[in-house]
Order: structure tokens, then sequence, then C-alpha cells
């Protein structure tokens, strides 16, 4: 079933996201969207110190600085839109446990 619906994406901003086990996986920094005429449609959430940084307009020189200081690991968790349980916004959680998001990348 396509269900849409909205959310003040503002609102998302620093929350944080747990795993259907209750598991913290970070909080969300970024929303990823494309524009469907006049509208537009979430295609994932970036949880994290890069999803941070992307929203703070800073990803081209923060990157490249990030990833030699901490030696190249990942800071940045994507979520896809479909796998985010947005039920109650102010308490979002994930439709599946941690391990299996990381499983699924």
């Amino acid at each position: 079933m396509n269900q849409r619906r909205e959310v003040n994406v503002e609102s998302l901003f620093g929350k944080r996201v747990v795993d259907r086990d209750g598991r913290p996986v970070g909080r969300i920094e970024e929303v990823v969207a494309i524009r469907e005429g006049t509208t537009c449609v979430v295609t994932s959430y970036l949880l994290g110190t890069m999803g941070l940084l992307g929203r703070l307009a800073a990803w081209r020189v923060a990157r490249p600085l990030l990833y030699s200081v901490r030696g190249g690991g990942r800071h940045a968790t994507r979520i896809p839109w479909e796998k985010l349980d947005l039920g109650d916004p102010a308490h979002p959680r994930l439709t599946c446990t941690r391990d299996e998001l990381d499983g699924s990348r």
C-alpha cells in the first residue's frame, strides 16, 4: 500500500532514532528528497556526523578532513524512507533491527 503522509521536516532534525528492538541508531541530521511535480518526496534519512555536515553545507570541506582524521570510517547511516516509522514523529523508529539495516546495504 502506497500511503503518503506529511510530516514537518524541521521537526525531525536531531530526533533520536531507535531500531525495532529499542536500540539507538543515531539522530536524524539530513532528509534526502526528490521533486515530483509540485511536491517533494523523501527517499532517505541520514543519521550521524556526515549527515549533519551535509545539512550545514560543509560537506566538501569537512568530509575529506573527517575521513583523514578518523581513518576513513563510516560516519553516516542512510535509512531508506520505507524503513523509518514516523507514526509518532517525536519518536522515530526503524521497522527493522540495526543489524538488519547494516546487512541490507
